[in-house]
């Protein structure tokens, strides 16, 4: 859920690219650059605000993550 200041908004987990991956979060950070985490049982997001989408972090400097499967829990 997100309030704008005005206005509420509710995400719903889906499998669709860009939306809400999953129903179950397990945890949420902020960065120092401001980024919000989101780790959820489908894996690890981060939010996007001016797109408002949610990007799956499937590799890290550029290399796979290991052990990291996006098909685990759809």
């Amino acid at each position: 859920m997100r309030f704008d200041g005005a206005k509420f908004k509710t995400y719903q987990g889906s499998p669709s690219p860009g939306k809400f991956p999953h129903r179950h979060v397990t945890s949420l950070a902020k960065d120092k650059e401001g980024t919000l985490w989101i780790a959820t049982k489908a894996g690890l997001y981060t939010y996007n605000p001016k797109s408002d989408c949610f990007i799956p972090i499937d590799s890290l400097f550029g290399k796979p993550m290991p052990g990291y499967n996006k098909n685990l829990f759809r």
